[in-house]
Order: structure tokens, then sequence, then C-alpha cells
């Protein structure tokens, strides 16, 4: 039976590019709140963050504990 395992480290590291492009777009929507173009890329890049959480935890258990891990 082949293993169908994502790689860690490249899934952690698409996780930590997704998880800046959310920071770092919220930061930009906090003196923009009414740009729809940044409130479309910040939810595309939202939902990939949520999947990419979801996979992680599916192969390799939850990054973080405490609240809910696929929020942005």
């Amino acid at each position: 039976m082949a293993d169908n395992r994502p790689c860690k480290a490249e899934l952690l590291d698409w996780i930590n590019t997704v998880s800046f492009v959310c920071d770092d777009t919220k930061l930009f929507l906090d003196t923009h709140p009414c740009n729809t173009e940044a409130l479309e890329f910040y939810e595309e890049f939202k939902n990939q963050r949520m999947q990419a959480l979801q996979e992680y935890a599916k192969y390799y258990g939850p990054l973080t504990t405490g609240y809910h891990v696929y929020s942005c």
C-alpha cells in the first residue's frame, strides 16, 4: 500500500506562506477596509490556509490546541 502523505516540511512551508499572506493582508485591510480586491484576495488565501491546516491535521495532527485552528 502506497503512502500518499504530503511531505511534512513542504506542507509546513505552505502553511507558513499562506499564514503570512493572511496576516499581511489583514494589516492592509485595517487601513483599507472597503477594498474589494483585497477582501477577495484575503478570502482566497484564508481558504487555502484552512485547507492546508486541515490536511496537516489529517496526516500529522493539529498544529495548535486551545482554539479553532482553521480560522485565519
